[in-house]
């Protein structure tokens, strides 16, 4: 339940380690509009290597 949540974590995908491949470029929409840039398309190649992003992590 909500009440048993203790804490929140950032976590990424590890694609370093995990040599995760971008297939192609895909175009970048904002707010439904096609905005002219692309961004790559990456494939993970595992679905559990993660790393703690630190970097989110605070006092609150």
């Amino acid at each position: 339940t909500f009440q048993d949540i203790i804490c929140s974590a950032n976590l990424q995908h590890d694609c370093f380690r995990a040599n995760c491949q971008a297939i192609g470029q895909e175009e970048v929409r904002q707010e439904q509009e096609l905005i002219g840039k692309t961004h790559s398309v990456i494939v993970h190649a595992d679905e559990d290597g993660f790393v703690v992003n630190t970097h989110a992590l605070h006092n609150a």
